[in-house]
């Protein structure tokens, strides 16, 4: 978390650095104080609210950043296995050619590849098991329905004959 949080504070720096020599720059085309101060004061009062994000960042021990194991988001959001895209649908062709038979191998290469750029390979795997359905409804609703969608894939993706 703390190389994150020491180049968003590179970052800033820099781009508060730039702005405020763009705001110097364009005063000296229109010499206006009042414009100026007030380009000023509402660059610090954004750099003030991003540095206090970054100390809260910091004392709370937060990650808004996750690079980590995706199992650990939570079911539903972004990073999670679970989580369905809004242009993820049940007619969705992942690979380009249908497995036939003769090109098992070819299919199934590129098949884990698509399930793997979706994050959806646990669910062939067998890693992402389903919730218990009384215990923790709304997740096994969620999984049941990225399931669904991982067959409805690999089902449309076989040759119709």
């Amino acid at each position: 978390m703390y190389p994150i949080y020491i180049l968003n504070i590179i970052n800033t720096t820099i781009y508060s650095a730039w702005i405020t020599f763009l705001i110097w720059y364009q005063s000296r085309l229109r010499p206006n104080p009042i414009f100026f101060f007030k380009r000023i004061y509402l660059l610090r009062l954004y750099l003030a609210f991003v540095f206090f994000l970054f100390e809260i960042m910091a004392t709370n021990d937060i990650e808004f950043f996750s690079f980590g194991d995706s199992s650990s988001t939570l079911p539903g959001t972004l990073g999670s296995p679970l989580f369905l895209h809004h242009s993820d649908h049940p007619g969705l062709l992942l690979v380009s050619k249908w497995l036939n038979g003769d090109n098992y191998n070819s299919w199934h290469r590129a098949m884990k590849i698509s399930l793997s750029a979706k994050n959806k390979t646990g669910f062939i795997t067998g890693k992402i098991k389903e919730p218990h359905k009384a215990l923790n409804p709304e997740e096994h609703t969620l999984w049941q329905r990225c399931n669904d969608m991982v067959l409805s894939w690999i089902l449309n993706s076989l040759s119709k004959s």
